[in-house]
């Protein structure tokens, strides 16, 4: 349970950690960001810039809880943090998905900035993508009591998984691309 918990932690806490960063290296990447958000999320537009700015601050929350722990949960109090951050990666995913499921049926085809840059409009993937990494949350959240201590070779092939899992993730547009 511990190797999966903690695979799950850097999985689910680096893909947000690659949201976080894509959006706010830069006054243009933000102001990308909310424009998407006013876009997909059909936010008015004075708005939009507050409605990304909680968006940003929460997924930063998600990266700090599945990261303040340490590299073994050790406590009560240390799988209480985990475990919130699992469930509010969960909730936020699970908006993530209403969004852009409600933006598809309406028609938008605009971007939606999930990890910067990106040509590419949204689609049924993304929320697919979204409904993976929601699954992951909701079990990290629901194994996290039963996680202990972690071996260090068992942590180094948990982190290089989940490191791929997260490339995967980030990248999924452009793999898809490639394999078309």
């Amino acid at each position: 349970m511990s190797n999966v918990v903690l695979t799950l932690r850097v999985l689910v806490g680096g893909v947000f950690l690659v949201a976080v960063v894509s959006k706010a290296h830069g006054p243009a990447s933000f102001a990308r960001f909310a424009d998407s958000v006013r876009q997909v999320a059909a936010v008015p537009r004075g708005a939009a810039a507050p409605v990304a700015a909680g968006v940003l601050l929460a997924e930063a929350a998600v990266v700090v809880l599945l990261a303040v722990p340490g590299p073994v949960p050790a406590g009560p109090l240390s799988e209480g943090l985990l475990a919130t951050g699992f469930l509010l990666a969960a909730v936020m995913l699970a908006g993530f998905s209403v969004v852009l499921a409600t933006a598809l049926r309406r028609g938008v085809t605009s971007s939606c900035q999930c990890f910067g840059a990106s040509g590419d409009g949204i689609g049924r993937r993304h929320v697919a993508r979204n409904g993976a990494l929601l699954l992951c949350a909701v079990t990290g959240a629901a194994l996290t009591p039963a996680a202990a201590a972690v071996t260090p070779f068992a942590a180094v092939l948990c982190v290089a998984a989940a490191a791929a899992a997260v490339a995967a993730t980030v990248l999924l547009d452009d793999l898809l691309y490639l394999f078309r």
